[in-house]
């Protein structure tokens, strides 16, 4: 079923809360190495006013849009770490060109996540494969008073197999950091200011092992 078909299947409301984009590069981050398949199922993290009876995968346009509507990044990295392990997120490229966008009356931080869907509107995306095209690790967590407001700050690492979007146009096809901020305390629920680039840079792959290496020798338990 096309998917402006199946929205029409939906309740008023909610079919007024979505709308159809096209988009080539869309990624879905999780720690999971080893996702057989894709279900588009109502999860258990998503904001109490959000959504709760549309079935879907959350993505994103960008590595740093699904940074942000993950919103638990930095937390996870620390959980991690704090159980003796690095932490690696996989970063997933899906296959499809048309995705759900769901606007604010039904995501109300959807403006500052830019979060996308893949809702089971065919056989196609109710159960679908995708591919590991990279990953990063969060190589360090800040929070810092700055002019009487906490700043939580994180610094991603990547890997990258082919072209991925950082965000906005920005691909990178290697290394790279990107640094985040925003005025919130690690774990805050409310995602204040849906954590500003702060910097975006190419780095070289040895720069890259030796910040991993690093953190393994820290992190990593005997």
């Amino acid at each position: 079923m096309e998917l402006s078909a199946w929205l029409q299947n939906l309740p008023d409301k909610t079919r007024k809360g979505l709308t159809i984009i096209d988009e080539s590069h869309v990624y879905h981050i999780s720690t999971n190495p080893d996702i057989k398949q894709f279900i588009p199922q109502v999860g258990s993290r998503q904001m109490p006013t959000e959504d709760r009876t549309v079935p879907r995968v959350c993505c994103a346009r960008s590595i740093v849009d699904a940074v942000r509507g993950h919103a638990a990044v930095s937390g996870q990295a620390i959980n991690k770490w704090k159980a003796g392990s690095v932490g690696v997120f996989y970063i997933y490229r899906l296959p499809f060109k048309q995705y759900i966008k769901p606007l604010p009356a039904i995501v109300p931080d959807s403006g500052l996540t830019n979060e996308l869907w893949v809702v089971p509107n065919d056989p196609t995306t109710a159960v679908f494969k995708a591919g590991i095209v990279g990953e990063f690790i969060v190589s360090a967590v800040s929070e810092e008073y700055e002019e009487g407001e906490l700043e939580h700050s994180f610094t991603l690492m990547l890997h990258t197999r082919e072209p991925v979007r950082l965000c906005g146009n920005t691909f990178l096809s290697g290394y790279g950091k990107i640094e985040l901020e925003r005025e919130a305390p690690i774990n805050a629920p409310v995602r204040s200011n849906g954590h500003a680039v702060e910097e975006m840079v190419p780095i070289s792959a040895e720069e890259y092992q030796n910040v991993f290496s690093k953190l393994v020798k820290n992190v990593v338990k005997e």
